[in-house]
């Protein structure tokens, strides 16, 4: 099942660096958390059907086009207090990519009851 993921742009259109939150990961995000390839758990080839990887790509988003307006700190504030916790979540051994690789989907976790 596909996340729904309904986002509304944070900032003016006109202000966005990224279209929307798959293009932001496609561009940015799967760039600056590259990975060895034969990491266990790797980054799921489907990651938009793990909705909370789906969740935390848009929610990163989101915060990443608002502060990346700021002129001083904005994007070093995203990168250490949000980006790299929430990537090292998702990578997590037991977390939402676990039993998924960089070749194959097959999610373990399942939602709340």
């Amino acid at each position: 099942m596909t996340a729904p993921i309904i986002v509304r742009p944070p900032v003016a259109a006109e202000d966005l660096v990224y279209a929307d939150w798959v293009q932001f990961y496609d561009q940015l995000l799967s760039q600056v958390f590259a990975q060895d390839p034969e990491r266990e758990p790797g980054w799921c080839p489907e990651w938009r059907e793990h909705p909370a990887a789906a969740f935390t790509v848009a929610a990163l988003w989101r915060a990443f086009e608002q502060l990346q307006q700021d002129p001083g700190a904005g994007l070093a504030s995203w990168l250490v207090n949000l980006a790299i916790p929430a990537m090292r979540e998702l990578l997590d051994e037991r977390g939402t990519f676990a039993g998924c690789s960089a070749e194959r989907h097959t999610p373990t976790t399942r939602p709340l009851p």
